[in-house]
């Protein structure tokens, strides 16, 4: 008989438990290495979808637009951590337009270098409609960012 049917056997018979496996070090080894993990992970890019709109409130629809991203630290006009630009970004029919931030042409800082433990971190969002020669703030000034929680922490 194998060493798995024996066990197996055992453990049908209902004599085999935790204790005889040794499986608690185990248990809190995985525990702790899926803490670390969950707890490591940063984001790459940030997936930013919204309707453009012009100051009058009009979607613009099947447009092409520019626009830049910038990400605040502490405060919605607190400093700079990162800036970016897009430009020739199409929308839909409805005005609908889709961007990675983090992926754009970088004016400022680096993505992977915002330490996202640290503060609160905002996001404003300008748009250079068509024919427009200057940016406008897109909606609120800023917007706080949120985000899940680490598993453990």
């Amino acid at each position: 008989m194998s060493h798995a049917d024996c066990l197996y056997n055992r453990l049908l018979r209902g004599t085999i438990t935790i204790n005889n496996l040794n499986m608690k070090p185990f248990l809190l080894a995985l525990l702790t290495v899926i803490c670390f993990y969950s707890y490591s992970q940063v984001p790459q890019t940030i997936n930013y979808q919204a309707v453009a709109r012009n100051s009058a409130g009009t979607v613009l629809a099947n447009q092409s637009i520019s626009l830049r991203y910038t990400i605040h630290d502490v405060y919605g006009t607190g400093n700079i951590l990162y800036q970016e630009t897009f430009s020739g970004v199409s929308t839909n029919q409805f005005g609908l337009f889709t961007v990675a931030i983090g992926s754009g042409a970088v004016v400022s800082g680096t993505f992977a270098g915002i330490n996202w433990g640290t503060g609160d971190k905002y996001l404003q969002v300008e748009i250079i409609p068509p024919g427009w020669l200057q940016l406008y703030k897109y909606g609120s000034y800023t917007t706080q960012l949120s985000a899940l929680r680490p598993l453990c922490s």
